[in-house]
């Protein structure tokens, strides 16, 4: 049985969001985090009020977008971490499971600019739909349904928004 401890995660270093992570697990390193109601709706203003100054990280390597939305500035950022981590890992992990040399995987910067739409809670499918870039240029709603977790004997209502697609990293500080 999983296990989920209360912490904050980041995308950027710059905000953190309170979520319930899974303990002794990651997916390339990086966090699973699991978010209540009102933290993935805290998440979403967060990701809409991005929508001016988007860029993402695609990562050539396996042909998917590594980051959600953030501006350049944090994108590039996000880029440089992101590589530091494979190379400190030893490895990247490819959807096919494979291990390929930190410095083999590709990394680049993509505007998206004022293609994508909002992201939302869907009251009707309890989940929350994010617009992502799946597709080089092309834009689909992703659907994060709920799930039911038990943390410290307390059955919780959670959404894994991100979760083993984007890259959470458990933050060091608070905001």
């Amino acid at each position: 049985m999983k296990k989920y401890q209360l912490q904050n995660v980041t995308l950027d270093d710059e905000v953190y969001f309170p979520a319930y992570v899974v303990v002794g697990e990651d997916w390339n390193g990086f966090a699973l985090p699991y978010f209540t109601l009102e933290q993935g709706k805290r998440l979403c203003e967060y990701l809409n009020a991005q929508k001016r100054n988007q860029w993402v990280v695609m990562n050539l390597t396996d042909q998917i977008v590594a980051s959600p939305q953030m501006s350049r500035e944090n994108a590039g950022d996000f880029m440089r971490t992101l590589q530091s981590k494979f190379k400190k890992q030893g490895y990247y992990l490819d959807s096919n499971g494979i291990r390929i040399k930190p410095e083999s995987v590709t990394l680049e910067l993509r505007f998206t600019g004022s293609e994508s739409s909002e992201s939302f809670y869907d009251e009707s499918s309890d989940s929350f739909i994010i617009q992502e870039l799946l597709e080089e240029e092309e834009y689909e709603p992703v659907e994060y349904t709920a799930e039911d977790i038990l943390v410290d004997g307390n059955t919780l209502h959670v959404y894994p928004i991100g979760t083993s697609i984007w890259i959470w990293s458990v933050a060091t500080q608070l905001n």
